[in-house]
């Protein structure tokens, strides 16, 4: 990280907690439907790729 107020590291921060919400929501049995817990788990897989990219222009953000 390039330190802990930038804004990829906020960005980090919130989208991690986003997954967390995800994660405790399935945990609990929040998903009263199948639908709904592929929707969750989707919205979870989502999170993952933007995070993944997120990281990435960060790298490239340091490079130049």
């Amino acid at each position: 990280m390039i330190e802990d107020t930038s804004v990829f590291s906020l960005m980090e921060r919130k989208l991690k907690e986003y997954k967390s919400s995800i994660e405790l929501h399935l945990a609990t049995g929040g998903a009263a439907t199948t639908d709904k817990y592929w929707v969750s788990v989707g919205s979870y897989e989502a999170y993952n790729n933007i995070l993944e990219d997120l990281k990435e222009l960060e790298k490239r953000y340091i490079e130049s």
